[in-house]
């Protein structure tokens, strides 16, 4: 069933379940392995019949066989919203498939386009708010990077690996790209510099899939590394993970991310695991500086930062300008030391005068000489923080600023709400040191293991948090982003 992403998704006794027509769920068009029920399919077109019906996925294979299909959520008399793809399906001829929903569309198998055939997907046709989303184990995969794609009226470019990427986006910075495939990076041996260094203002769809083992490392001083340098404004990077990286930025002042260096654009659905190492100018599991927009997103990279001034975030390193960051975890492991003055954090570095809200770490977060702000969730912070905890352990050899949600905490009266760290996991059983400085920082509650597992904290919405025994330990998660297995 689908992998409890977006709106249309409940967690039952049995695990993770989609629920359709439930209270505050969207009627839907299921593609499933289940019988065809509540669909009619004419001359290629295929309506609902009912405000939830579902399509068998084998029957929409034997179409394709024959002729273009198009599956659309406005019927006679019925209007559905989503369309939900809960199993695997492919086809190998050169016929069209169109997924056109009111609403949107949340894919949790492997479409696999394996023939010459397009695929068009559009949603907020007639609605608004609805997104392409997908599951845990979701994605689009295409024969060849020659198949058409077409989302929400944008014709995209299909590329296989990173270096027809780096040479696309080159050649036109504000493009439509999609990744068409898993791609094992191995291949391409190590990169001495970012892979993709011109600035992108465009759009970067991953379509789920994957890129893994890139290798980048770079020596010389002052460099800015990850795959990308810059994500530019009015850049969107989404629906991608980056697996098994390797992205160093070792000499003097140089700083690392494995997504991107600076991020001035909207990341959605992103993920990394992996080595992200930087020097005095930081390091961040996912970018290291973020003035723009992340949701969805989630690190379980090992992210060190090993220089004087050095900072360190699990998915960020310095959040900063403008710079959001909602809906998102981590459970990386974040080191700093062998210099002097540092920040690190489980999630960021350092917060500035910028937004966190519904986000969670159960990083691992480690100071490793002395004079460093340490922190659960934020190594030091001047914005606003709510609906937001840590719980995992917290370490360092300077005591004054080394707190179980942040390590240094100045920001103005009522930046913090609604905030917790677990006393029990943390290491940190002090209730005044929910930041090392100051103590007693309003906004900050540390709670037991027990507790948080009594219930979600005050103040975190039952419509964006759960709790289950089972996932997570027991601890609040998000609803929209179910840890991994």
């Amino acid at each position: 069933m689908l992998a409890c992403l977006h709106r249309l998704v409940a967690f039952s006794s049995g695990g993770c379940g989609l629920i359709l027509g439930a209270a505050g769920a969207h009627a839907a068009i299921e593609i499933s392995s289940r019988p065809t029920s509540g669909m009619t399919c004419t001359s290629g077109t295929c309506r609902p019949t009912a405000f939830n019906a579902v399509l068998n996925a084998s029957n929409l294979q034997t179409m394709l066989a024959s002729g273009n299909v198009k599956v659309m959520t406005a019927g006679t008399g019925v209007q559905a919203y989503d369309i939900v793809v809960t199993t695997g399906m492919s086809w190998v001829s050169a016929n069209a498939l169109t997924l056109d929903a009111h609403h949107a569309i949340t894919i949790d198998g492997n479409v696999a386009d394996d023939g010459a055939g397009g695929l068009t997907l559009t949603t907020n046709d007639g609605g608004t708010g609805g997104t392409l989303n997908f599951g845990q184990k979701g994605r689009v995969s295409f024969l060849g990077t020659s198949n058409a794609l077409t989302i929400n009226g944008n014709t995209y470019t299909l590329v296989s690996n990173i270096k027809t990427l780096a040479s696309d986006i080159a050649a036109n910075p504000s493009g439509f790209y999609a990744l068409a495939d898993n791609y094992d990076a191995s291949a391409d041996g190590t990169y001495a510099s970012s892979p993709i260094s011109t600035t992108f203002t465009g759009t970067f769809e991953g379509l789920g899939n994957t890129i893994s083992k890139l290798a980048v490392v770079d020596k010389i001083a002052n460099e800015q590394v990850g795959m990308f340098t810059n994500l530019g404004t009015g850049s969107t990077v989404e629906n991608f993970k980056l697996r098994s990286i390797d992205v160093r930025a070792t000499g003097y002042r140089s700083a690392a991310g494995g997504l991107a260096y600076e991020n001035d654009g909207i990341l959605v659905a992103d993920s990394v695991s992996g080595r992200v190492q930087g020097a005095a100018f930081g390091a961040g599991g996912l970018v290291t500086l973020n003035a723009g927009a992340i949701s969805l997103s989630h690190s379980t990279a090992r992210v060190i930062s090993n220089a004087a001034g050095a900072f360190a975030g699990g998915l960020v390193g310095s959040n900063g300008g403008s710079g959001t960051i909602t809906s998102s975890y981590t459970d990386a492991t974040v080191t700093i030391g062998k210099g002097g003055f540092a920040r690190a954090g489980g999630l960021v570095g350092e917060n500035f005068g910028t937004v966190i809200r519904n986000c969670y770490s159960t990083s691992k977060v480690s100071g490793m000489r002395g004079e460093e702000e340490v922190g659960g969730l934020a190594g030091a912070n001047s914005g606003t923080i709510s609906d937001s905890y840590s719980s995992g352990p917290v370490t360092s050899k300077y005591e004054p600023d080394l707190g179980g949600l942040i390590g240094f905490d100045f920001s103005s009266s009522g930046s913090l709400s609604d905030t917790y760290w677990d006393t029990t996991t943390s290491g940190i059983s002090n209730p005044s040191q929910g930041a090392g400085t100051p103590a007693n920082d309003p906004g900050i509650r540390g709670l037991t293991t027990t507790q948080f597992q009594s219930g979600l904290p005050a103040g975190f919405s039952k419509a964006v948090w759960g709790e289950k025994t089972g996932i997570d330990g027991g601890l609040p998660y998000l609803l929209a982003l179910p840890p991994p297995k």
